[in-house]
């Protein structure tokens, strides 16, 4: 067993998301992220090809799906390896369910909250044994590994940077970052930080790298502007969400006071709400929405003893002008019984599905379509524009930056005292930059 240090790529690589980062340094092995790459139409497998029932995990190592590393998914990890989780979105995490709950998962004390309540509402991700939960700005010794976990800003709780310190040098993790979120001052202290302690490797995310100037980037804190403006007197107004994005909700609530309006939220949301927005959701006091499913079936436990308002599409339909409501693509059906005026809005906040990447996308324009509904993007990316991609990076001023997470890795900023590698899948980097 070779002694040196160096990292390797198992997804994130010419595509936005998926990352998944592999540091071995002797017998001491760390992976940053565990993420599912979703890209409609391109993956091994689809709607109808399918990994088999019992051979989940062979089936998506062979694809390349997850890491092909045997002993991640052993119950008796033959390795002293741990998992860092920059953040809860499911393209850094979704493929966590696959390893084994022996597995060490680091994760801050806001990822940890929000994944407990994703738990209630059925979306967790497998029954990890050892969570460790890590205080923001404190060193992790892990073997030969020594870890700074440092917040970033991004639009959902706990997002996290990494700073590693190995025998031979240093490596940085960005996760995901903004710079025109609620708190900016949060990522620009990290960049900063980073340059402070001395960066040899950057590994970065660039998903905004190469956009052109849009006139729809609002930052976080116009969005509630955006929303107000969008909702006509009289007329129904619905929109979408990314509910992991609890600030959002937030804004969604503070704009339907003041439009005067009952915000109307589906049971899941509502949980999240409730759960990690406490002060803000005793102002809104929302309603839930008991759609079609759970007027047949019944609400969920975590919902059905809570004293709330709760309202159907009937109730919806006969005073539309009173309530926001949101309306996820998968209850879209509801519009038949909604029945709303032409010219009422259906507000895209960063809701999936997100864009025209999607063929979900053109399905979801047909049918706003189909009811004359008024299609209004009130978005704000939780990715660095160009930029701001750039000052960070000056700040960082690593030696070597790696880009994951984006389509095009040529448009990164190249470090003004360094060089912009080209990330490999699978290939070995050696720290402080020696590759083999």
């Amino acid at each position: 067993m070779s002694n040196k240090t160096f990292f390797s790529l198992h997804g994130g690589v010419n595509v936005i998301g998926g990352t998944k980062l592999h540091l071995t340094s002797g017998t001491d092995e760390l992976i940053f992220d565990f993420g599912a790459t979703y890209e409609p139409g391109k993956g091994r497998f689809d709607q109808v090809l399918t990994v088999r029932p019992g051979r989940e995990t062979e089936d998506s190592r062979a694809a390349g799906v997850i890491p092909n590393l045997s002993y991640l998914y052993s119950p008796t990890p033959s390795k002293h390896v741990a998992v860092f989780v920059s953040h809860f979105h499911l393209d850094h995490v979704g493929m966590l369910s696959y390893l084994d709950p022996s597995v060490p998962v680091y994760l801050s004390q806001p990822s940890f909250n929000l994944l407990r309540q994703l738990e209630v509402v059925g979306e967790g991700i497998g029954t990890h044994r050892d969570l460790r939960v890590f205080p923001y700005g404190e060193w992790i010794d892990f073997g030969r590994l020594k870890v700074l976990p440092l917040p970033v800003e991004h639009d959902i709780p706990g997002a996290t940077g990494f700073y590693v310190k190995t025998p031979e040098g240093t490596l940085a993790y960005t996760g995901d970052f903004r710079g025109h979120g609620l708190h900016p001052e949060v990522t620009t202290a990290f960049f900063a930080r980073l340059g402070e302690l001395g960066t040899n490797i950057l590994v970065s995310e660039g998903t905004r790298a190469c956009e052109a100037p849009r006139p729809d980037a609002y930052s976080e804190s116009e969005i509630g502007t955006v929303i107000e403006s969008a909702v006509r007197p009289g007329k129904s107004a619905f929109f979408m969400i990314y509910n992991r994005n609890i600030d959002r909700i937030a804004t969604f609530a503070r704009a339907a006071r003041s439009l005067g309006r009952e915000l109307v939220l589906t049971p899941a949301t509502h949980h999240l709400f409730r759960t990690l927005s406490p002060e803000e959701y005793r102002l809104a006091r929302p309603a839930v929405f008991v759609t079609q499913e759970f007027r047949v079936k019944g609400l969920p436990p975590w919902i059905a003893g809570l004293d709330v308002p709760r309202l159907t599409v009937p109730d919806i339909a006969r005073e539309p002008a009173r309530f926001l409501t949101e309306l996820p693509y998968a209850n879209l059906n509801e519009l038949v019984d909604l029945r709303p005026d032409g010219g009422s809005c259906f507000i895209h906040s960063d809701g999936p599905p997100l864009g025209e990447f999607d063929p979900a996308f053109r399905n979801l324009k047909q049918w706003l379509r189909d009811f004359d509904l008024a299609l209004v993007f009130a978005r704000s990316s939780g990715h660095a524009s160009p930029e701001y991609l750039k000052e960070c990076v000056n700040l960082a001023n690593p030696d070597i930056l790696y880009p994951v997470h984006t389509a095009n890795m040529a448009a990164m900023p190249t470090p003004a005292h360094g060089i912009l590698a080209v990330s490999q899948l699978y290939q070995k980097y050696y720290i402080p930059g020696r590759r083999g």
